[in-house]
C-alpha cells in the first residue's frame, strides 16, 4: 500500500534524479507536474490545517501561500485563472492526452522551465510534510547557487545553507553545465549508497 503522499514523494525525488542526470526533461517534467498536482489537491483538502500552521509560525495573513493554485489566485485576476492554469496545464496535458493533440507537436522543455516546476512541487511537499527528502535538498541548494533571485534572504537562520550555495557559485561557472549536474548527481548516489 502506498498513500498519495508517499508516491508524490516517490515522483518528486526521481524528478529531482533524472532532473540532474540531463537526459530525459519530459519525463522528470512528467514526474514533478503529477507530484505538485497530487500535492495542490492535498493542500486543497488540508487548507483550513495548513493555514492554522503558517499563521502560528508567520502571524501575517497576508504573506501566507499554501500550494502552486493557490499561489496563482493570488497574483492573476480572477476573470483569467482559469486561461491561466489551463496554460500551466498545456504542457503536461500534451503528454498526457492525445485526443486533443494528435500530430501536434511542443516547442522542447527549456530546462530552467523544469526547475521551476520541481521548485514549486517541492514547496508544495514541504508545506503538507513540514520536511524535505535529502534529493529536495539537494535541488534546492543547487537552485538557489543557479538562481538566487528567486529567493528573499530574511535574518541568519539558514547559514549552513547559504555557505553551501555560495560553495557551489564559486566552484561552478555555469551550474546549469555538466560539472555543476554531475556533481550534484554524485550527491543524490553518495547519499542513497550510505542509507543502504
Amino acid at each position: 500500500m502506498i498513500t498519495k503522499i508517499e508516491a508524490a514523494e516517490k515522483q518528486l525525488d526521481t524528478a529531482i534524479r533524472l532532473f540532474f542526470e540531463n537526459i530525459d526533461h519530459l519525463s522528470s517534467y512528467t514526474l514533478a507536474a503529477a507530484s505538485r498536482e497530487i500535492t495542490d489537491d492535498l493542500c486543497e483538502k488540508q487548507k483550513y490545517e495548513l493555514f492554522q500552521q503558517k499563521l502560528i509560525r508567520i502571524s501575517d495573513t497576508l504573506k501566507i501561500r499554501l500550494s502552486f493554485r493557490e499561489e496563482m489566485r493570488i497574483y492573476i485576476k480572477d476573470e483569467y485563472y482559469k486561461e491561466a492554469m489551463r496554460a500551466f496545464k498545456k504542457r503536461k496535458n500534451f503528454l498526457k492526452h492525445t485526443n486533443n493533440h494528435s500530430g501536434q507537436e511542443m516547442n522542447d522543455l527549456a530546462i530552467r522551465e523544469l526547475s521551476v516546476v520541481i521548485l514549486w512541487a517541492i514547496k508544495n511537499f514541504t508545506s503538507l510534510q513540514r520536511r524535505i527528502t535529502p534529493a529536495m535538498s539537494i535541488f534546492l541548494c543547487w537552485f538557489d547557487a543557479a538562481e538566487p533571485k528567486f529567493f528573499r534572504y530574511t535574518g541568519n537562520t539558514h547559514n549552513n545553507f547559504f555557505k553551501s550555495t555560495d560553495g557551489l557559485r564559486n566552484k561552478f561557472q555555469n551550474l546549469y553545465g555538466h560539472e555543476a549536474f554531475k556533481a550534484m548527481r554524485d550527491c543524490l548516489k553518495e547519499f542513497y549508497q550510505s542509507a543502504i
